[in-house]
């Protein structure tokens, strides 16, 4: 009994780890872009390709990451 408890209480704790962060900043009159930042990188990343396609800047309108897949999405709108 004790190691289906102990499996229980992994599987929900995976599963809760797994589910995911997600971020909302502010939202934008503009059309969006998505950058894929996926694997062993950071935010950074996506920060990087967002100013590469935006000259003028950019403002982030969400983020999205799942720590068990590695992976991340951020949406962004080019500044003006």
């Amino acid at each position: 009994m004790k190691s289906s408890a102990y499996v229980s209480a992994m599987l929900i704790s995976l599963t809760l780890t797994g589910c995911g962060a997600f971020s909302s900043t502010k939202p934008v009159n503009r059309p969006s872009q998505e950058v894929n930042c996926s694997g062993f990188a950071d935010w950074q990343v996506c920060d990087a390709k967002a100013a590469r396609l935006c000259e003028s800047g950019y403002d982030t309108m969400s983020k999205e990451e799942n720590l068990v897949t590695q992976k991340r999405l951020m949406h962004f709108a080019c500044k003006p």
